[in-house]
């Protein structure tokens, strides 16, 4: 029989993984808006793969039970604000920057990940613990045939940089990025103050003095996707690897019960 305190938590869970919250929301509606500048990522950037960025995440999952057991792990909050700062740090350099920064940037989620999953009592040494982490990385995304789709993260980061590379070299020319117009035409209010500022002003001039300002644009979203997907995948992680203590613990049956209750 479960506890008052578990029931809550059960609900909880439910309640977050059910509905997708605003940030997969929003890595939602860039990519579809988007697209044609994803399709456009350098091939160097395409190169990097899935299975390339993940294998980083292992090595660094499998330091976390020595980290762990000799009292060094940082713990959740700490993988957040180096999140934070790897993608600041990365940010301003567009596509070359997150070249060189997503993968340290996956092995820092991965290992928050990892390290909340171990405070449940899971054996990181199981294989198929590993690879329950790695869906906590992956939660949210589209299938895509026999191929699961890239993390939601990696393709906002992907979607946010190309959006900012192209926004500066056509505001360098003195032009309004038509992507960002396209992005801004669900919001009527923004439209109309784009165009009494192009009214008002030297669109030209205006737009490269704006360019100058795009790698402090880069360091800002990066630094806080970076952050919001780390406390995301870190709920997410704790959710669902408390579930699986929980099922553990009362079986699955019960568990299931009070998680389905929850939906209804």
């Amino acid at each position: 029989m479960l506890a008052e305190s578990d029931i809550r938590f059960v609900r909880e869970a439910a309640a977050y993984l059910e509905s997708p919250p605003p940030l997969l929301r929003l890595t939602e509606s860039l990519s579809q808006k988007a697209g044609g500048l994803l399709r456009g990522i350098p091939l160097s950037v395409r190169m990097m793969s899935r299975r390339a960025l993940l294998s980083v995440g292992e090595q660094a999952m499998a330091g976390v039970p020595r980290a762990r057991a000799s009292g060094t792990e940082p713990g959740p909050r700490a993988h957040v604000a180096a999140s934070l700062l790897s993608g600041g740090a990365g940010g301003p350099f567009g596509w070359s920057g997150l070249l060189l920064e997503l993968p340290l940037s996956t092995a820092i989620l991965l290992r928050s990940i990892a390290d909340i999953a171990a405070a449940t009592g899971a054996d990181l040494r199981d294989r198929n613990v590993r690879r329950e982490c790695l869906a906590v990385f992956g939660y949210g995304a589209a299938e895509e045939g026999a191929e699961p789709a890239p993390s939601p993260y990696v393709t906002l980061r992907m979607g946010l940089t190309a959006l900012l590379n192209e926004g500066g070299r056509e505001l360098a020319g003195g032009r309004l990025p038509r992507v960002w117009q396209e992005l801004a035409s669900g919001a009527p209010a923004l439209t109309s103050a784009a165009e009494k500022l192009g009214a008002r002003y030297n669109l030209e001039s205006a737009g490269r003095i704006l360019a100058k300002f795009i790698p402090y644009a880069g360091a800002l979203a990066a630094a806080w996707v970076n952050a919001a997907f780390a406390a995301h995948f870190n709920r997410v992680a704790r959710y669902h690897f408390g579930l699986r203590r929980l099922e553990q613990e009362h079986g699955s049956d019960e568990v299931r019960r009070v998680y389905d209750a929850a939906m209804a």
